[in-house]
């Protein structure tokens, strides 16, 4: 029997930081899992492994995820590998393949969670004026114009379809990130999907997260912006308002209207129905369906 490994892709806004702490946190020598050191940044995650730039992998790339299977083979003692980066559901067709021809040795299988787009492109557009503090930095202020630039990459039919084509849909598994689903314990899912009930449990001793920004904290780090250039300035001016957020119950001011809302439904309807239809149960694709 070959090794498992396991690939979770994203998508991003979906849990993904919650899941790789306790990942992070829960792996060591005892654990039954193996999650490798190369290409991991401190919070756990494997983006450099798998950065999003580039539709091939170059040679220093290669070389990294050369390192990582060698590190896999000389460390994990068999037990079942896990890999997390939200990029990965980016992937093009090219670096999909070479990863599998990487990967082949494995019992490689792919995890995917997945959201409604219109609370998924809402959450996006406030984490992207959240972190795009450098003066560098294009600004796009508008959330229909942030929908508009990046609308290819909420289509879960397009990311998954490089990755159906290349390991087979039979290899992979798609959740759904919804408050009426997983949304509450995303650890606990995941330890479900993959059959390691410790990542629950290193899941639950985990602080709690940091507030996310509503709307109207959201706003003022876009004004301060728009009058302060220094990053470092913007940083602290950020760690205040992530301060408040704490110490207050978030407003339920949305970016996203009803107008735009009817427009991201109705560009994800057909597409997330087949999606749907591939891996979800009814009452999941009615959530799905929803927006």
């Amino acid at each position: 029997m070959r090794q498992r490994l396991w690939l979770h892709i994203g998508h991003g806004k979906t849990g993904t930081s919650a899941l790789q702490s306790a990942l992070l946190a829960g792996e060591g020598a005892q654990a039954g899992y193996f999650y490798p050191s190369t290409g991991r940044n401190p919070d756990g995650v494997h983006n450099l492994l798998f950065p999003l730039k580039g539709d091939t992998y170059n040679a220093p790339q290669m070389q990294a995820l050369m390192a990582s299977v060698a590190e896999i083979e000389a460390h994990s003692s068999g037990r079942p590998v896990i890999l997390s980066s939200e990029t990965l559901c980016a992937a093009p067709m090219a670096k999909v393949t070479a990863l599998h021809a990487l990967f082949d040795p494995f019992d490689t299988r792919i995890v995917y969670y997945i959201r409604p787009q219109v609370p998924l492109v809402e959450s996006a557009f406030r984490q992207f004026q959240r972190a795009r503090l450098s003066p560098r930095h294009t600004a796009i202020r508008d959330v229909a114009a942030y929908f508009k630039a990046r609308q290819d990459g909420f289509d879960f039919e397009k990311n998954l379809a490089p990755w159906e084509a290349v390991f087979g849909t039979e290899a992979i598994s798609v959740r759904l990130y919804d408050r009426r689903t997983c949304a509450t314990d995303i650890c606990g899912d995941f330890a479900d999907v993959v059959g390691l009930p410790e990542i629950a449990e290193a899941g639950t001793a985990l602080p709690p997260a940091n507030a996310s920004l509503d709307v109207p904290l959201t706003r003022a780090l876009m004004a301060f912006k728009d009058m302060e250039t220094d990053a470092d300035k913007r940083r602290a001016f950020r760690s205040k308002l992530e301060d408040i957020a704490v110490q207050t119950t978030a407003a339920p001011d949305r970016f996203i209207g009803a107008a735009l809302a009817r427009t991201i439904r109705a560009e994800y309807c057909e597409s997330n129905a087949r999606i749907a239809a591939r891996y979800l149960n009814a009452q999941q694709a009615g959530y799905l369906a929803e927006g």
